[in-house]
């Protein structure tokens, strides 16, 4: 996996620590029903740092969140949130993945429509963008249709992700996978690169112009929605691109 210059890193744990904390305070005065401590757990760019629940700098980013009177206060907490940072990149390319080498998607079985293959992804060709690489799509696109019709008997691919409303993403998929296209409930922004992954660009670091027009408008550039059709019509949609 590729990794940022260490330098780079630091220059952007520090962009991203700036936009979970605009995100959150921004977030509670548009939806001031939601306590500050909701909104930066779960509306905001501070999961895609800490990456777990379970460190003490989680917890205590939660409790001061809701204690201090200026958004300012939570820098004291700063330097225990870019330590977490490290101890990630130190051993980023270390972390178990469900991702087969090299395979920007995987597959599993959807849990309540059983014909149904859940898609996931992730980009496995940082620096570049594996959107740039269409043959490389078309590939992993197939290997999961195949795996999950094997194991599981799915006929349709499904996903809830905001890059079923990227172009650059729609372009592999039949006309049928956009008119199917349905929004997820309003409330279901939880930690998740679902939705947050439009915040990174393709070198895995902060992507400014998104996060600034999340910023000025309060709302998601790209929404995250699900959409789902049978492999077949895929299949012919690949194969009438070329791919």
């Amino acid at each position: 996996m590729w990794k940022a210059p260490f330098e780079e890193f630091l220059e952007n744990t520090r962009a991203c620590w700036d936009f979970a904390l605009k995100g959150a305070w921004d977030q509670h005065r548009r939806h001031p029903d939601l306590t500050r401590r909701h909104c930066l757990e779960e509306r905001s760019f501070f999961w895609e740092i800490i990456r777990s629940r379970e460190v003490p700098i989680f917890e205590k980013c939660g409790q001061l969140a809701e204690q201090v009177a200026d958004v300012s206060e939570m820098e004291q907490l700063y330097p225990e949130v870019l330590a977490r940072a490290k101890e990630r990149y130190a051993k980023l390319g270390e972390e178990k993945t469900e991702f087969e080498e090299g395979r920007s998607l995987r597959g599993t079985q959807h849990p309540t429509q059983k014909a149904w293959c859940y898609m996931h992804m992730r980009n496995a060709k940082q620096p570049d963008s594996f959107l740039q690489h269409p043959a490389h799509v078309a590939d992993d696109l197939r290997f999961i249709m195949d795996q999950a019709e094997k194991e599981h008997g799915c006929t349709e691919l499904y996903t809830a992700s905001w890059l079923n409303s990227y172009p650059g993403f729609q372009r592999f998929f039949p006309e049928a996978w956009r008119s199917n296209i349905k929004p997820v409930p309003p409330d279901d922004l939880g930690p998740t690169t679902g939705w947050q992954g439009q915040f990174y660009n393709r070198r895995g670091m902060l992507n400014t112009a998104t996060a600034a027009r999340f910023l000025e408008t309060g709302c998601l550039p790209f929404l995250r929605v699900e959409t789902h059709c049978p492999f077949a019509l895929v299949r012919q949609h690949l194969q009438t691109l070329g791919l």
